[in-house]
């Protein structure tokens, strides 16, 4: 089936009342030529400051007779931008709406015995998910569109504006890749879990069901595709072929008891903290008994040793399947890769019908440090007591050193994937953690990639996916869809570094939006604080640079900051 009936048939199936804000695929291919004019175009060589580059006009495009098509063209960005508007006040204060009668449900004294209020408000949050994934995809069909109707105009124009106007719409038009859509999923799913926990504690039968068919629906189609993406993985990995995964103990769901400690969640994975390992009695596999021993252990001293990664509950079964090739693929990386400031990986499924990993257990994540343990601090010191006192110096010499370690600990870490050609890609203080020994730690390989090859254009830079991530850590090159590599890494650490240092959010209170526009357009980045060293100011200068390659690695990082941390030394 041709593009345009297939968005036609698309539209009038599942979006039929938001057909007049779609982009006018059969209005705009009516405007252009049916077939390929008889003479090429006029080819002219621009010169622009950064790199020479060729710009196609055709004599019948400088005549104006494509006119229409960009008319028509701009009418459908200007439909686009109204239809989102709305739905983003809509979205916004229904989430509101729903965050409220959340915060009732749980103060009410009655939420534990009142099983249909519980029910009702898990209806009013699924038809919430459902209109939230339908103008996700709204917008994704429509993106598509743009790119399909682009693709023809060069082709019927022998034009070449296809790249250029597909990175200028996602910047004007940012909300095409969904990710505003995204978050609103992430807390809704976050929601609803939560009331499943609420019912299932309530009828613990019909939660057993709900589980039971679950697993029956998507183990057949996990094991597929977990076994071609890993086959793929490893077929072209020169990372897999110099490495063998380590032999770790493997444990069934039913054997790891959570405290109910929710530690941390994202699209299609929450992190709870493990109680206990309750194994049979007769169990004699001695790396397993280790593993319960300790959790023990830690446990009768007040700390969780292990944490458990496990699939949402409440996911669709398509989003399981998603989920749980990702958390396969992080259990191959993880398993391969063994470093004091890499999150370490103790335990895997037994069986095929659970999706889990069996994590160390951080004490903190490294946004909790910066927000809830040092910024209070800091300014209490600063403050309260003024920093004329020298044991209030000395204290706040004492917490910059410890942040400075911290960063120390990432840019190691970071180091060690990227001698392996490996990419985080979303490396932020809520994807770092600190363990019992205080060292921190990279966590969250969701988005991870080896840069292969067979993927390299040029000197680091490679073919990989465009907006991945989290935005405001995002190196400009994927927010705009161009090649990249090892670099983006250094950006995102950069950023972080700032926050670490500085205890402010970057880019705070601004949309995306503003954000593209500050960071893309005006290439403009934090502030540094003028009483930091120059050469800690020129790190940090180079380390978010537009330009990937004027970025220092990460191994330079490290050198830096090491001798940052002696010069702090030497003046205490």
């Amino acid at each position: 089936m041709k593009f345009g009936k297939e968005l036609s048939q698309t539209i009038e199936e599942h979006h039929p009342a938001w057909k007049e804000f779609a982009v006018d695929y059969k209005g705009l291919k009516k405007t252009l030529p049916k077939t390929q004019p008889d003479h090429p175009p006029v080819v002219s060589l621009e010169e622009r400051s950064d790199s020479p580059h060729l710009s196609v006009v055709s004599d019948s495009e400088k005549a104006g007779d494509y006119s229409d098509f960009w008319e028509v063209f701009e009418r459908s960005q200007q439909g686009l931008d109204s239809f989102y508007r709305h739905k983003e006040s809509w979205a916004q204060l229904k989430h509101a709406t729903l965050l409220t009668d959340m915060a009732k449900l749980r103060s009410s004294e009655n939420v534990t015995t009142s099983m249909v209020s519980v029910q009702e408000m898990k209806e009013h949050l699924l038809d919430f998910r459902n209109e939230v994934e339908l103008v996700r995809e709204f917008l994704q069909v429509n993106k598509m569109a743009f790119s399909k109707i682009l693709k023809k105009y060069d082709k019927r124009t022998f034009s070449n504006v296809r790249k250029s106007k597909l990175v200028s719409i996602m910047e004007d038009q940012i909300y095409l890749d969904g990710a505003a859509m995204d978050d609103y999923l992430v807390n809704i799913n976050g929601m609803i879990q939560q009331l499943d926990a609420l019912l299932e504690h309530k009828n613990p039968t019909a939660g057993q069901k709900r589980k039971l068919h679950d697993q029956v629906l998507t183990t057949t189609l996990v094991e597929q595709k977990a076994h071609r993406a890993l086959e793929a993985l490893e077929g072209l990995s020169p990372f897999f072929a110099s490495h063998t995964p380590r032999l770790l103990p493997s444990l069934e769901r039913e054997e790891i008891d959570i405290a109910g400690e929710l530690l941390g969640q994202g699209k299609f994975c929450s992190v709870y903290e493990i109680q206990k390992i309750q194994l049979a009695a007769h169990e004699t596999d001695e790396a397993r008994l280790l593993l319960q021993q300790q959790c023990l252990e830690e446990r009768e001293e007040g700390y969780a040793r292990y944490a458990i990664k496990q699939i949402n509950e409440h996911l669709k079964p398509s989003s399981k399947i998603d989920g749980a090739v990702d958390l396969a693929i992080e259990a191959k990386y993880l398993s391969c890769i063994s470093h004091p400031n890499i999150i370490n990986l103790v335990a895997t499924p037994t069986g095929s019908t659970s999706y889990f990993l069996v994590l160390d257990r951080l004490s903190a994540s490294l946004d909790h440090c910066i927000y809830k343990e040092w910024q209070p601090l800091v300014s209490k010191l600063e403050g309260k007591f003024g920093v004329g006192k020298i044991t209030h110096k000395h204290q706040l010499a004492y917490l910059w050193q410890a942040r400075l370690k911290a960063m120390h600990d990432v840019a190691k870490g970071m180091a060690h994937l990227h001698e392996h050609s490996i990419i985080h890609r979303d490396i932020k203080p809520q994807n770092i953690g600190m363990d019992s020994k205080g060292n921190a730690v990279i966590f969250d390989f969701g988005l991870v990639k080896e840069l292969l090859p067979k993927e390299k254009i040029a000197d680091n830079e490679f073919k990989a996916t465009g907006r991945t991530g989290t935005r405001k850590y995002m190196a400009p090159e994927v927010v705009l869809y161009k090649p990249y590599g090892t670099p983006v890494d250094v950006y995102s650490f950069a950023i972080t570094f700032w926050e670490t240092m500085t205890m402010k959010s970057p880019f705070d209170n601004m949309s995306v939006i503003q954000l593209n526009s500050f960071v893309l357009e005006k290439e403009k980045r934090p502030t540094i604080p003028r009483a930091w060293t120059h050469e800690l100011s020129e790190m940090l200068k180079r380390a978010w640079a537009a330009e990937p390659s004027k970025r220092p690695t990460s191994k330079e990082i490290c050198q830096m900051i090491d001798a940052e941390i002696r010069f702090v030394e030497r003046t205490k």
